[in-house]
């Protein structure tokens, strides 16, 4: 039986059913209107699609002009896996978003079964399964085109599974989420403070060599199973060399902690940095870390692994999102207000989200990208423009805009067809913040700033050295027009 606080089952089960439908409802309106435009997508995608085309895994236009090895070491499962989803769909963004939809969604299942495990009461189980396709970091995490969905899947499969006793195949989900992506290893930052609050069971010698037995080999086995799939690209000079650019490299800023809260969409997460904030002073102030030690065991955890992974992506926030979501909900149960702080976290949602569509309403990628289509029909010509315009240009030789202008003179290009769309590019409050950033030494790499700057170069360019024809042009956001131009030497 399903009863939430002070209800009876049958009022339940439709609190449960409309927030169910308020959370599709939600994704279904802003399908591709949530960010209007995240390079990541085309990024992830035309790796995609260029191993099932070619065989070979690498990144085709994102990496630096001066890159010359552009192999990838990792993600070949997800290849296979999003590459016969969209062969079956189509090659729509929106086709690849569901998927990611599913990964998030099933990730929440996942999860509920987790806290259930982990004795939690039946009214912070739900109100954790309930909200956290809807808190951003989720949210955006299933509608963004990258690994992390999948990711994020494997790794919370992986605690469950540990959980429930399932040491082995918990192993082998472990390395398939290392093989989509190194942040898998997160997984083990799940399932380390979950040992330590239950030390009392694993403390058995013969369950703890049990357990290192099944899980060596299967760590063995996703070994061999990773080396079979890339055996064509790795070799231990390859692994060496990345190992040491890795090391080497340089971070402005330490993890995704702090690039979630200023990089160039700060203003869709500062409400949730007052929030976290508010219950995090809340849950230690009030001794609440007193009671169900996994939490706060849990969240020192993920916070420690920030900083050893140092990787600093602000998409990375979900794999540590859990354990704030906890914490927020567990405080609020031990308060006696978690009915009105999920009401609260309800309203929030659709204030926020609903904003966002307001904003954005009237933007149609996948109308757009029809529109485009069909305005370059000659797959011989070459296309120039910002990375969503590959999702209409796949089949011809594609140049992205951004950073191009470093190398497009040296690539002699003939004619192309160069889309303009300076709605994409308005001199924004956010460029102004990078700007100041940049100015008083916080940054150096002033993303929004330096894409705008790319992009106009790039279009001047052409404009200048080449006789451009107007082909196309149609309204794309807020009557704002994408144009089409046939450019000739």
């Amino acid at each position: 039986m399903t009863k939430l606080f002070d209800w009876n089952e049958k009022p339940s089960r439709y609190f449960i059913g409309l927030v169910l439908l308020f959370t599709i409802l939600i994704y279904y309106l802003l399908r591709c209107r949530y960010v209007m435009y995240n390079g990541d997508d085309a990024w992830t995608l035309t790796r995609v699609y260029h191993f099932l085309q070619t065989g070979r895994h690498e990144d085709t236009i994102f990496r630096a002009v001066e890159t010359d090895d552009r192999t990838k070491y990792f993600n070949l499962t997800y290849n296979y896996i999003f590459g016969y989803w969209l062969n079956f769909l189509g090659w729509t963004k929106s086709n690849a978003h569901l998927l990611c939809n599913f990964f998030v969604g099933g990730a929440a299942i996942i999860w509920f079964h987790i806290l259930k495990h982990l004795k939690f009461s039946n009214n912070l189980c739900w109100a954790f399964a309930l909200t956290f396709m809807l808190f951003p970091a989720y949210y955006g995490t299933a509608n963004l085109i990258r690994v992390d969905p999948m990711t994020f899947f494997c790794a919370s499969a992986t605690m469950l599974l540990f959980i429930k006793g399932r040491y082995f195949i918990s192993s082998l989900v472990f390395m398939l989420g290392m093989e989509s992506h190194a942040m898998g290893g997160i997984a083990a930052f799940y399932v380390l403070p979950y040992m330590f609050y239950k030390w009392d069971h694993f403390k058995n010698p013969k369950l703890l060599l049990k357990i290192i037995g099944l899980y060596s080999i299967g760590i063995l086995i996703g070994v061999g199973y990773y080396l079979y799939l890339h055996q064509d690209v790795v070799t231990l000079e390859r692994l060496q060399h990345l190992l040491v650019t890795h090391k080497n490299k340089g971070k402005e800023l330490p993890s995704y902690l702090i690039t979630y809260f200023i990089q160039p969409e700060w203003y869709m997460h500062v409400w949730e940095l007052f929030l976290l904030l508010g219950f995090i002073i809340t849950y230690f102030v009030k001794g609440i870390f007193k009671q169900h030690r996994f939490v706060w065991m849990f969240l020192l955890s993920l916070v420690i692994s920030t900083f050893i992974l140092s990787r600093p992506n602000r998409a990375y926030m979900v794999f540590v999102f859990p354990a704030f979501q906890l914490m927020i909900l567990y405080t609020a149960q031990q308060l006696a207000i978690l009915k009105p702080t999920l009401i609260g976290l309800l309203l929030i949602f659709t204030i926020h989200y609903g904003t966002f569509y307001w904003m954005n309403r009237s933007y149609h990628f996948e109308k757009t990208t029809q529109q485009l289509i069909a305005s370059i029909p000659d797959k011989n010509i070459p296309v120039v423009g910002m990375a969503d315009v590959w999702f209409a240009a796949k089949d011809h030789e594609f140049h992205l805009i951004y950073n191009s202008i470093k190398d497009i003179p040296e690539r002699n290009i003939p004619a192309a067809y160069v889309i303009q769309n300076d709605y994409m590019h308005p001199d924004s409050y956010s460029i102004h913040l990078e700007k100041l950033a940049m100015e008083k030494g916080l940054t150096k790499d002033p993303l929004l700033a330096k894409r705008r700057t790319h992009y106009l170069n790039t279009i001047a360019y052409f404009k200048e050295n080449y006789e451009c024809k107007l082909l196309e042009s149609f309204v794309a956001y807020r009557g704002a027009e994408m144009k089409v131009w046939y450019c000739e030497r």
